[in-house]
Parts: structure tokens; sequence; C-alpha cells
């Protein structure tokens, strides 16, 4: 069997993931979900921005580690607080087309980092992906919505409504 110190890093990097679902369990009903998806996003810029600029084993294990942890916290919180931004009538088309559209980044994502890389370096790629992040994170701070004290609409039931 040959070691292949890579594969190790990589393994040690994605414990980060389930702790990530872990911590937003802890923060996601204490805090704001807006704000703290502001603070992991912000995370996860800084740490996959240094992620991809170190050469230490140890420093990519660590901020590796650290980008799977806020990234997953920040999905699972992404998924509560999306549903909250729309209206109860509205909810179910604001979340399709959100999740539609980061679908279509996801396609556009590798295009976009193959032409940086091949144009202007490795490096190139953590800045546009970390940049990214700060985008994101600076928009929902600015414009996103509080909806931690915000009630849920509540729906009536029309007679039509009601199955028989």
């Amino acid at each position: 069997m040959i070691f292949r110190p890579s594969v190790f890093y990589v393994a040690l990097t994605t414990v980060g993931a389930p702790l990530g679902c872990y911590l937003a369990s802890l923060v996601t009903d204490r805090f704001e979900r807006k704000w703290c998806l502001v603070a992991f996003g912000t995370v996860i810029a800084l740490c996959g921005l240094l992620y991809g600029l170190t050469f230490n084993p140890v420093l990519i294990v660590v901020f590796g580690f650290l980008v799977n942890l806020f990234e997953r916290g920040y999905t699972a919180l992404g998924y509560a607080y999306s549903p909250e931004v729309f209206d109860t009538r509205g909810r179910s088309l604001g979340t399709s087309v959100s999740y539609g559209l980061g679908r279509l980044s996801n396609a556009a994502g590798p295009l976009i980092v193959a032409a940086l890389y091949n144009g202007h370096g490795y490096q190139s790629v953590f800045y546009f992906i970390a940049g990214s992040w700060m985008v994101g994170a600076i928009v929902l701070a600015v414009f996103g919505p509080r909806t931690r004290r915000a009630r849920m609409a509540q729906t009536e039931r029309q007679p039509a409504d009601v199955a028989g």
C-alpha cells in the first residue's frame, strides 16, 4: 500500500464538514441567521484564501478544515434562512429560483476558474473565490432581511383547500 499524503490531508480537512453542521445547529436559533451567514461567509473567504496561498502542510490542513467547517455550517444556515426571506405564497418559487441560480453558478464556476487559472495563475483562482464569498457576505449584510423575530405568515385555510 502506498501512502499518499495529499489524500490524507484531504481526509483530515473533511472532518470539518459534519462539525460545521453541528456548529450551525448551535448558533441558528441563538443569533440572527443573517449575521451568522455574514460571519460564516467572511471566515470562508479568509480561510479559503489562506488555504490556497500556503504551502505548509499543517496550515493547508488547518485552513482546509476551517473552510469545510464553515462552508457546511453556511449551507445549513442558508437552508434555514432562504425560505424565511419569502412570504408564504412565494416561498416555493423564491427558494426554487434562488437554488436554481446557485446551480447555474456551479455550472459557470469551473469555466471561470479555468479561465482565471490559464490567464493569471492559480493564485487568481483563490482571490476570485474569496472575493465572491466577500461580495456575498457584504450584499447579505446590506440587503438581507432579518428573520429571527419575524413570524411566518399565517395561511388561511379555504374550504376548497381542505381535503375531504
